[in-house]
């Protein structure tokens, strides 16, 4: 089990390769410059996980999104204290309960999207200035992808029908797909609206023999990166 998780996340996870990344910063805190605010994250719990084909096992699958939560838990604010001038990010374990509305804001390339945001600004005992990083739909996808190739003997296998006649036959040759999407926002918890939001998508191959904990972090990194792109609190 331990190999075909390494494959798993050994995705280039790193994700040299980020397939897309649309955000949008509020027109009010374009060109700002925030500082020696804080952050809050509510606690990530979960992440989804869906694959076709049975790629990976319900135990394994388990084990996976465990890895996930575990490393964003301990790497996020670091990466996140490494790239921005917030003065304290802490995780905050935020009441379920507290009231949410969908609000349609506008997105890139004159589209809109929905965001699952309070309806009004949460109370902490925080005496600065807060903000808080929402996640939603944190998702990762396992899929196969038909491989293009232009050597003509990994198109054909050899099958032996009766025990004097062989024949190639065509085979399809496919790589395991790991894609990853996220949907974030940054809020603005004193005027109660988004500064920046956005949804980050990366997919790539699965990469054998790589060290699952690193990818997952570099994972991390690229997360924390993009979030604060082109933002008040980037450095």
């Amino acid at each position: 089990m331990k190999k075909r998780i390494v494959l798993i996340v050994s995705i280039a996870l790193l994700l040299s390769a980020c397939s897309s990344k649309d955000y949008f910063i509020s027109p009010d805190y374009a060109g700002k410059s925030i500082q020696n605010v804080s952050l809050i994250i509510p606690t990530v719990k979960e992440f989804k996980i869906r694959q076709t084909e049975n790629i990976f096992t319900e135990d394994e699958l388990k084990s996976i999104i465990k890895k996930f939560v575990e490393v964003i838990s301990e790497n996020l604010k670091s990466e996140l204290g490494a790239n921005t001038s917030f003065k304290k990010i802490d995780f905050i374990d935020i009441d379920e309960r507290v009231s949410k509305e969908n609000v349609q804001v506008p997105f890139t390339r004159g589209e809109t999207i929905y965001l699952n945001l309070p309806k009004k600004p949460l109370s902490f005992a925080e005496p600065d200035e807060v903000y808080i990083l929402f996640f939603e739909n944190l998702a990762l996808s396992i899929y196969k992808k038909e491989r293009e190739t232009s050597d003509p003997a990994k198109h054909y296998t050899v099958s032996t029908p009766s025990p004097s006649e062989a024949k190639l036959s065509p085979t399809k040759l496919s790589d395991q797909i790991f894609a990853c999407e996220v949907k974030y926002a940054i809020y603005d918890n004193q005027l109660g609206k988004p500064v920046a939001y956005g949804i980050l998508t990366f997919e790539d191959k699965i990469a054998e023999n790589s060290d699952m904990d690193k990818l997952v972090k570099r994972f991390v990194k690229k997360i924390a990166a993009a979030v604060v792109n082109d933002t008040p609190f980037e450095k």
